[in-house]
């Protein structure tokens, strides 16, 4: 029958059946068909067309969808969690317009956020390089008592992440978490560590490992952790103390040192020309059941070739070659 329109299960239904490979005509039509329902759009139609939107890839749609209902008037209320997964979309598309109104438009419409809703919005900010109004939004919040509560782990490892740059302002962003009793896990050190590392900063270090460890319960460190560590001594010269915590690690015997721990070493070694201590490694590093990669080999090589020992770089990558074929 030509008078039948359809109605929200249906257009639901075609909406889902909507992806990054669906025709151009398909998209159109099937949003369309929006318009013409003579009941109005609920929330639950409308979470099917954020995630239509954010499957094909086309994040316009919902602008213009939105921007049309709140034309008419007939927005439809919305709930936080619809509000976050709109603001990540939008915040990931690097559109900040669509990301502030949206927050606005919540803020107005007295929706009050989920820990889970700033989390999207502090993410979407800092990844669009807006940090400063991040930390703006989570002091917002932490002045509102009933609203305290959803600054947390996750909102505060997402403004260290922007703040990875700026050790002094990264340091004082992780005061201002131990003052508030905000809890630091091992992603919130690691991601320190990770930006002392990168800025040469890792004279910071030693007092970082001390809060984790007087922490209550202590903050135990991981693969990752000891990585990150010898990763950033190497780079800023300091060899012995990365072979120090190789040493530490491997008497604790809670993590294996992996490939990318052992290439950080030599690389400190090539850096320092230290080719004993590199020869070393690499015995230590087969002993331990871990593969050397092309990139290790590489170090080895450069090394023996600036002691003149062409022959063992030869031999070298010989029997590496022969162990990958199987011989």
């Amino acid at each position: 029958d030509a008078d039948v329109k359809p109605n929200q299960v249906t257009i639901s239904i075609l909406l889902k059946s909507l992806n990054y490979y669906s025709a151009s005509a398909d998209i159109v039509n099937t949003m369309d068909l929006i318009d013409t329902m003579d009941e109005p759009m609920d929330e639950v139609l409308f979470g099917s067309v954020i995630e239509a939107c954010i499957r094909i890839r086309q994040l316009d749609l919902l602008s213009d969808l939105m921007r049309r209902y709140r034309q008419k008037g007939c927005f439809v209320n919305l709930t936080a969690p619809t509000y976050g997964s709109m603001i990540k979309a939008f915040g990931q598309a690097r559109d900040m317009e669509q990301v502030r109104i949206l927050w606005n438009d919540m803020t107005a419409r007295g929706v009050e956020p989920t820990a889970v809703t700033l989390g999207c919005m502090v993410e979407a900010l800092v990844m669009n390089g807006e940090t400063d109004e991040a930390w703006g939004l989570v002091q917002e919040t932490w002045q509102k008592e009933h609203q305290r509560q959803l600054v947390n782990t996750v909102t505060y490892s997402s403004l260290l992440k922007g703040f990875a740059n700026q050790p002094d302002k990264m340091m004082e962003l992780y005061k201002e978490m131990r003052v508030r009793q905000v809890e630091c896990n091992t992603i919130t050190y690691n991601t320190m560590l990770n930006a002392f590392a990168q800025c040469n900063a890792m004279h910071r270090v030693p007092k970082l490992l001390e809060d984790m460890k007087a922490s209550t319960p202590p903050v135990e460190p991981d693969i990752v952790t000891y990585s990150t560590m010898v990763k950033g001594f190497c780079a800023a010269g300091d060899l012995d103390k990365g072979l120090q915590l190789l040493k530490e690690m491997e008497l604790d015997g809670k993590f294996a040192p992996d490939e990318v721990m052992y290439n950080s070493l030599l690389d400190g070694c090539a850096r320092q020309h230290r080719l004993d201590d590199a020869l070393k490694l690499l015995d230590n590093m087969r002993d331990s059941g871990v593969t050397p990669s092309n990139y290790t080999l590489s170090i080895m090589v450069k090394l023996l070739g600036r002691a003149r020992r062409l022959n063992q770089a030869f031999t070298m990558v010989k029997r590496s070659e022969e162990r990958r074929v199987g011989k």
